[in-house]
């Protein structure tokens, strides 16, 4: 019994270890395919997944999400000038400084070029328009490699701007950064929507 018993019981054992690996290989995979590789954080494939995922549940449960859009002012000078083996170190400062100034339950995301994205849960416009402004300052006192100083533009949008939308909240939101972005830079827009009209203001810490 033992002679027939035991290489079952080998064969079954080398089944799972093949098996462990194969789901540990596919895991990784996955992770691969969802990071950015120069940041570590999502990239936009997986950002767009947990906006879906997001929005079911604050329509849901009636609950406020906003979007926050990020982007690094002047930063094709920043390669010009210094090269792009430091843009790439800026790059990944400023991924961290947004890492480290977001909650837990809030997704920081790279989502093209020297841009980012950030969901934030359970907040409304008003809320995501502080907490995109304490970025900004926080941006103001960081310094990169070789001592260059950065600054970034900020646009946001909430659910009610975007009539609970995924696709229109990501727009309003790139909309405000682009307001951001033409009135100077290195400040705060958001969208803002009453009557249904849809219009965009640039913030300063005065108003927050």
């Amino acid at each position: 019994v033992y002679a027939v018993v035991a290489p079952v019981l080998f064969v079954g054992l080398g089944i799972f270890v093949f098996q462990s690996y194969a789901l540990d290989a596919i895991e990784e995979l996955n992770r691969h395919a969802q990071t950015d590789p120069l940041t570590g954080l999502l990239n936009r494939r997986a950002f767009d997944e947990r906006l879906a995922r997001a929005l079911a549940a604050a329509q849901r449960y009636r609950r406020p999400l906003s979007v926050v859009i990020a982007d690094i002012d002047h930063f094709k000078d920043i390669n010009d000038t210094h090269g792009h083996a430091s843009g790439d170190q800026v790059l990944a400062a400023f991924a961290q400084l947004l890492q480290e100034q977001s909650r837990e339950v809030d997704t920081v995301a790279r989502i093209g070029g020297e841009e980012f994205a950030i969901l934030v849960p359970e907040v409304d416009a008003a809320g995501a328009a502080g907490y995109a402004e304490r970025l900004r300052r926080a941006v103001e006192h960081m310094h990169g490699p070789e001592g260059i100083c950065i600054t970034a533009s900020f646009g946001l949008a909430d659910l009610v701007d975007a009539r609970h939308d995924a696709a229109l909240l990501l727009a309003r939101a790139d909309e405000a950064l682009y307001v951001a972005k033409a009135g100077g830079r290195n400040r705060v827009s958001r969208c803002v929507r009453d009557s249904g009209l849809v219009g965009f203001i640039a913030l300063n810490s005065a108003t927050l």
